[in-house]
């Protein structure tokens, strides 16, 4: 079960938030030839976001947790995509990872 961690600005809504996630769990999902209920997303509310002492613009950070698999480099692509739709973002300024993790056991 891939595990997803979004650092971005608050959306305006719960119902957005909710939103935001189901695209992204679909999004990665499907290139990975799961359900999106197969991957668990959570949504981290970014404060602030700085360059040096400059403050900027607060951009979708995206983590994918999981082990290696097929169809990883479309689920990245994918995600910057929905992420970059649900926060109304240009998908260059999104970060998109996919952090592998090994199983415990």
């Amino acid at each position: 079960m891939p595990v997803v961690v979004v650092h971005a600005a608050p959306l305006p809504s719960r119902a957005r938030d909710i939103a935001a996630a189901g695209a992204l769990a679909a999004a990665i999902a499907a290139p990975l030839e799961l359900r999106p209920t197969d991957v668990y997303v959570t949504l981290s509310p970014v404060a602030t976001a700085v360059l040096g002492h400059n403050a900027v613009p607060r951009r979708p950070v995206v983590l994918i947790h999981g082990r290696r698999r097929t169809g990883e480099q479309a689920a990245l692509l994918a995600a910057g995509l929905a992420a970059a739709d649900s926060w109304g973002t240009p998908v260059q300024d999104v970060w998109v990872q996919w952090v592998r993790t090994d199983p415990i056991g």
